[in-house]
């Protein structure tokens, strides 16, 4: 976890008593023991994402050139937003 202390100090101000935070943290261990490293898990969770919600099906009405667009604008904002929490 890459931004364990981050996470920390983040989790009581958004609702998280501070008694249970290192349980919350556990919890992220934990899963990261079976899943691997969870940051690079939920970068290729948002990419499946992307690349399966974002598609001509779901947008049979936009060109295969605008859905690459709308691919390449999603992808940038989430990078955006990853690079914000660092």
């Amino acid at each position: 976890m890459k931004y364990e202390n981050a996470f920390k100090n983040w989790l009581p101000q958004n609702g998280i008593k501070d008694n249970v935070v290192d349980s919350y943290i556990s919890y992220v261990k934990s899963i990261e023991d079976t899943v691997g490293d969870i940051d690079d898990f939920l970068d290729d969770a948002i990419r499946k994402a992307i690349q399966s919600k974002i598609s001509k099906k779901n947008f049979p009405d936009k060109s295969d050139k605008l859905i690459i667009n709308y691919k390449s604008g999603i992808r940038k904002y989430w990078r955006f937003i990853h690079d914000k929490s660092k």
